[in-house]
């Protein structure tokens, strides 16, 4: 799923150049751009084949709300093709030339725009299985439009959903009747394909989860980052947590009714291992329980 920090496969690299073309011919919807300074970017990347935003000087503002006219300079270099962001220095960009991360073929092959769009919504419904075309737009940031032409495109078949307002699309090899381990419990980023889409949260799982990490804290309502809990093929809640000095600290957990207490036990063991965490603090309340 492609949002601002997706990982994406570099060989999707040429199905994305519909959206390159389209930004360099109409401009995008993103802050105005300073010309000069993308100039100065596109001369520092000639230089230095990679940069950070940092290495351009002064910013206003402190963590996600820096800004500087290299910030969106660099943006729509990457947005038009002028430049890649192939790795991270923690949480901050490294652009680079194309040519230096991308290989040869892949950076020189040029599909049609139907061609791209084709592409991209082969992938998006092949990962998400059964979707309604608003689904699939969102999954790669297709208007829903240009989806609708590309699953019609690949002679796809619709069906009716129970519950749903619109048609769903069926991915190629879809079986509802595939086993599901219900024993298996995976705690899952909001940033999940599985999950992203709140629409779709809300019609297959009842679930209206918010992401609360770029709201002050004093907005919030349930933690920082609150990663729901994938018990088999039901969303059993959702778990808050950050770690520091090598501590994972649950901040705040919430469990539908028929779920026991340790499907968020073991979705925080989880938790800990993949962040290599040396010991688990958790507020001394029970689990917020839920109707569902």
């Amino acid at each position: 799923m492609a949002h601002a920090l997706s990982l994406i496969d570099i060989e999707l690299w040429p199905a994305f150049g519909f959206r390159r073309r389209q930004v360099l011919a109409n401009g995008w919807r993103g802050p105005e751009v300073d010309m000069a300074a993308v100039a100065v970017a596109r001369e520092r990347l000639s230089a230095e084949g990679r940069v950070r935003l940092r290495d351009f000087g002064a910013m206003t503002g402190t963590g996600w709300e820096r800004d500087s006219p290299f910030r969106w300079a660099l943006e729509w270099l990457a947005a038009t093709g002028g430049a890649v962001c192939a790795e991270r220095d923690r949480w901050e960009r490294v652009y680079a030339l194309p040519e230096l991360v991308i290989p040869p073929a892949i950076l020189a092959a040029q599909p049609h725009d139907q061609d791209c769009v084709r592409e991209l919504c082969r992938r998006a419904i092949q990962a998400l299985g059964v979707a309604s075309t608003a689904d699939v737009a969102d999954y790669f940031r297709m208007r829903p439009a240009e989806a609708q032409a590309g699953l019609a495109s690949l002679g796809l078949i619709q069906a009716e959903a129970e519950g749903w307002r619109h048609p769903a699309w069926l991915a190629p090899g879809a079986d509802p009747a595939v086993e599901i381990d219900d024993d298996r419990v995976t705690p899952l980023s909001p940033f999940d394909s599985l999950l992203w889409t709140r629409d779709r949260l809300r019609r297959i799982w009842g679930k209206d989860y918010r992401l609360e990490a770029y709201k002050p804290a004093a907005k919030r309502t349930f933690g920082y980052f609150a990663l729901p809990v994938l018990a088999g093929s039901e969303i059993a809640g959702r778990v808050a947590c950050r770690r520091r000095a090598g501590v994972l600290a649950v901040e705040n957990t919430e469990l539908d009714q028929h779920f026991p207490r340790s499907v968020l036990d073991r979705a925080v063991t989880t938790l800990a291992a993949w962040t290599a965490s040396d010991a688990v603090t958790t507020a001394s309340r029970g689990p917020r329980r839920s109707a569902r």
